[in-house]
């Protein structure tokens, strides 16, 4: 399966290469979590996770196709 992930601010450097936006191979039944490990990103970090622009949870299975997003929370008034 092939997944197109899109990583922004300070998550762009887990990013296997200079592009933030790239597509990935996963297996079928693969997690977000399954999929963050394997890109190092750190269980601690802070971040907003979409899936097809909108937003999951880190146990949300990954489908053919999908395209998920990491983006720092907003904050500020």
């Amino acid at each position: 399966m092939q997944i197109t992930v899109k990583l922004f601010a300070n998550l762009r450097k887990y990013a296997p290469g200079d592009n933030n936006v790239f597509t990935i191979a996963v297996d079928p039944e693969t997690t977000i979590n399954s999929l963050l490990k394997q890109l190092k990103v750190p269980a601690g970090v802070d971040r907003v996770i979409l899936i097809n622009g909108r937003r999951r949870k880190e146990e949300t299975i990954l489908f053919d196709g999908d395209t998920l997003t990491l983006f720092p929370p907003m904050t500020g008034g």
